[in-house]
């Protein structure tokens, strides 16, 4: 394997979306979205992408170096979350995954909501089980 990100993109897609309804029993008692829901939810939203770089690069074992996450607005109660989740280059053996979460508005753009990034390498695994015997 020469480049992730390039065999990423030759097997397919590179652009992960679900949405989320926000209903009374995910919000606070002022209508806004529970934190710990959104966390779950950014959470949730990276396995798909994280199987499919499973899927590409079998013989490498993954490790996430880096994990942030940046909240901007608070959505809530009848809003319709939609959660994307994207690659992106950051070496030979790295792509970062940033998960967005934002609020789409009918006419209007998107409000941010929340960002994670998630930096990941990728180390083959004849390379871990050196390390492992060191």
């Amino acid at each position: 394997m020469n480049n992730l990100f390039i065999e990423l993109k030759k097997k397919g897609a590179s652009k992960f979306t679900r949405e989320l309804p926000i209903t009374p029993e995910n919000t606070t008692p002022d209508g806004k979205l529970q934190l710990w829901t959104l966390l779950n939810e950014l959470e949730r939203s990276s396995i798909p992408p994280l199987q499919f770089l499973e899927e590409v690069a079998p013989h490498y074992r993954k490790r996430k170096q880096e994990v942030n996450l940046q909240l901007f607005d608070s959505p809530g109660k009848g809003d319709r979350l939609e959660m994307e989740g994207r690659f992106y280059d950051l070496g030979k053996r790295q792509v970062e995954l940033r998960i967005f979460a934002r609020i789409r508005v009918p006419n209007k753009r998107s409000i941010k909501v929340a960002k994670a990034t998630y930096r990941i390498s990728a180390i083959h695994i004849n390379e871990v089980a050196k390390m492992e015997a060191a």
